[in-house]
C-alpha cells in the first residue's frame, strides 16, 4: 500500500466525523432563563390560557364525577327492576297459593 492511498482513507475518515454545531457549543442557561420567565409577569395571553386550562380541567373533573354517578344510577336502576321482577313473582306466588287455599275451604 502506497501512502497516497493511506492519505485517501485517512481524508475519507476525517470527513466523516461529525461536527458540533454552533448551538451545542453554547452553554445552556436553564436555571437564569427560569428565573428570567419567574421574574417578568405573565402577559395577557398567558393569563386567558392559564384561565381556560384550569377551566377545562374543571370541566374534566366535573365529567368525571358525572360519569361516576351515571354508573351509580344505573346500578341503583337495576336493582330496583330485579327487587320489582321479585316482588311481581311473589305476588303472583301469593295469589295463587291464595286461591288454592280458598279452592279447598
Amino acid at each position: 500500500m502506497t501512502t497516497n492511498e493511506s492519505e485517501d482513507r485517512d481524508e475519507t475518515r476525517a470527513a466523516r466525523v461529525i461536527r458540533k454545531g454552533p448551538k451545542l457549543e453554547e452553554p445552556l442557561r436553564l436555571t437564569e432563563d427560569a428565573l428570567e420567565t419567574r421574574r417578568r409577569p405573565p402577559t395577557a395571553t398567558e393569563r386567558y390560557e392559564a384561565r381556560v386550562d384550569s377551566h377545562l380541567a374543571e370541566r374534566i373533573r366535573d365529567k368525571q364525577c358525572l360519569q361516576e354517578e351515571v354508573h351509580h344510577l344505573r346500578e341503583d336502576l337495576r336493582w330496583i327492576e330485579d327487587r320489582g321482577a321479585w316482588q311481581r313473582e311473589e305476588l303472583a306466588r301469593l295469589r295463587t297459593s291464595y286461591a288454592l287455599a280458598i279452592g279447598f275451604s
